[in-house]
């Protein structure tokens, strides 16, 4: 994913993937990156007119990219959400089944047929399946 930056209005959004990374190519040379939130985001510059975002959490933050003379280049809302294309989240009635082994919500991520359980960020593994679970029958 590229993006080509002319000046952006106060209202514009970038957003980025949590745990995938997005670049982004800058119109004027950028000397000064100011990102709000660095837990939610990083921000990388590589060269003057080019960067990378990579999502922490999901969150909002503002991210602010200024020249060598600290004219703004860039204002705008960096926004980490979470994979949700192939993503599934299955909700179970645990009660009948003593709610031992049976997690009441799980995300699954669904690619060529097969699903697998997704770990979310803050979630605790008793909810999503565990780490490796596969999408068998429940």
């Amino acid at each position: 994913m590229t993006a080509i930056c002319a000046p952006l209005g106060a209202a514009e959004v970038i957003t980025v993937t949590l745990d995938k990374a997005k670049v982004l190519r800058l119109d004027k040379p950028a000397s000064v990156i100011i990102l709000a939130n660095p837990g939610i985001a990083d921000v990388v510059l590589e060269s003057p007119r080019f960067l990378f975002m990579i999502g922490r959490i999901p969150g909002e933050t503002s991210l602010t990219i200024l020249d060598a003379n600290r004219n703004e280049i860039l204002a705008a809302t960096l926004a980490v959400v979470p994979e949700d294309e192939r993503h599934i989240t299955i909700l179970r009635n645990c009660r009948g089944q003593g709610g031992g082994n049976c997690p009441p919500e799980e995300t699954l991520n669904c690619v060529a047929g097969r699903c697998s359980s997704v770990i979310l960020p803050g979630a605790d593994s008793k909810t999503t399946g565990g780490a490796g679970a596969g999408a068998g029958p429940n």
